[in-house]
């Protein structure tokens, strides 16, 4: 059940909050403005704040304009003890999500809770998977710029000739790759492959076939047999790795 605070010094409110469907709502009281602040220095496990704006006693929602060193991130309901609509107005410029007038029936102010509450749910939950969001696109970004580094795109095999790649993804993230290097015999291995899949999945499992023919093809073993070999080794060590189909070429510089 949402936790309310109530900044007001309204006994018959305070009646009214503890009469019966108090159930529903768990209430915790703040009749003078010392009290009120010292809740709100420290919010704890608060949800929403019921703040009377026009009480003579009470400073309402200047209350918390005047923390300082503390943000208090609770929606604030505005409670009117008259009918002056311009106070709810600058009760709701100054940050009010909503307001009662009194007399206040209970069925109304448990009603005004709820929706207050869940609308308040709603925006945090819509703000932590925006954060969300964010967060794995930056870690997106970094394994894409991960994966085109660990290509070569410039290879100096000898003198008189330079070779040049480039990856280009449909998405940002994919299981195509080629890979180029020195094999003995003075030959040049050239592979160009694909992991079935696309996204995160498929260039996770690019890096390991990756890793696993560059490995098999260093020893200058053929390329039907290179591939055999790193099929073997991906079944020994028990990873689930998706097909992967690859042309591997030895090439001898003239």
């Amino acid at each position: 059940m949402p936790k309310t605070l109530v900044i007001d010094d309204d006994p018959d409110f305070e009646a009214l909050c503890k009469g019966p469907g108090d159930s529903v709502n768990q209430f915790v009281f703040a009749g003078d403005n010392e009290t009120a602040r010292r809740h709100l220095a420290a919010p704890g496990d608060l949800d929403i704040a019921l703040v009377s704006v026009d009480s003579e006693r009470l400073d309402g929602l200047d209350l918390f304009k005047q923390l300082t060193g503390v943000r208090v991130r609770i929606p604030r309901i505005a409670l009117l003890g008259g009918r002056d609509l311009s106070v709810a107005r600058k009760a709701m410029n100054d940050g009010a999500a909503d307001f009662l007038v009194k007399p206040v029936q209970r069925a109304d102010l448990d009603a005004t809770i709820e929706r207050v509450f869940k609308s308040c749910e709603e925006r945090r939950l819509a703000w932590r998977n925006e954060a969300q969001l964010s967060a794995i696109q930056r870690e997106i970004t970094i394994a894409e710029e991960i994966q085109r580094r660990i290509l070569p795109s410039l290879f100096e095999g000898g003198e008189g000739y330079t070779l040049h790649a480039r990856l280009a993804s449909a998405k940002s993230m994919s299981g195509d790759f080629y890979d180029i290097f020195d094999v003995p015999d003075g030959k040049i291995g050239l592979v160009v492959a694909d992991v079935s899949g696309k996204g995160i999945p498929a260039a996770f499992f690019m890096a390991v076939a990756r890793t696993l023919l560059r490995a098999t093809a260093m020893t200058g073993t053929a390329p039907a047999e290179c591939l055999a070999q790193a099929n073997a080794m991906k079944k020994a060590a028990g990873m689930p790795l998706p097909e992967t189909s690859a042309t591997t070429r030895p090439i001898l510089p003239s």
